[in-house]
């Protein structure tokens, strides 16, 4: 026969190694899930890793074209002042032509009055001035050239 002690400790030793099984079994689902989470942790550290490089990467392209923008921003501001500008020289050359032309026919309006008052050459009978009649010497002298119209002036042309 047992003694009741000896059963007593057997009792209690089998419940202390089913304890002890159930805590390495524990140990072992918390190790392995453990080895998980590190597995997991370590592929989080290499997407991690990569984001930033891609971040880095995106923020290398974004400071590339606001450097871009502000240049060509650059360039329409420069277009569109040397527009202005060609736009006034335009303007300004419009007038000196128009100047220039204006006195192109101011001259030509002189020379064509130069040349209506300009004398002009008798022309005389092979006898010379010896008319025989005296109605041919006053038809020569209306012919001679003058700087006013008598006629239309009222006054009497005389020589």
């Amino acid at each position: 026969m047992s003694h009741p002690i000896y059963s007593e400790l057997k009792e209690k030793v089998s419940c202390l190694e089913d304890r002890v099984e159930r805590l390495l079994d524990k140990y072992d689902n918390q190790r392995i899930e453990n080895a998980r989470n590190l597995y997991k942790i370590s592929n989080l550290k290499e997407e991690c890793e990569s984001f930033s490089k891609e971040s880095e990467e995106l923020k290398t392209k974004v400071d590339d074209l606001t450097y871009k923008l502000r240049m060509s921003e650059n360039e329409k501001i420069d277009i569109v002042s040397k527009s202005v500008s060609y736009k006034n020289e335009n303007q300004r050359l419009t007038d000196h032509l128009k100047d220039l032309e204006l006195k192109l026919y101011k001259i030509g309006q002189s020379r064509q009055t130069m040349h209506l008052n300009a004398p002009k050459e008798f022309k005389y009978s092979e006898t010379g001035l010896g008319y025989d009649n005296p109605h041919h010497l006053k038809k020569a002298l209306t012919k001679v050239p003058t700087l006013y119209a008598f006629e239309f002036l009222g006054v009497d042309k005389t020589y």
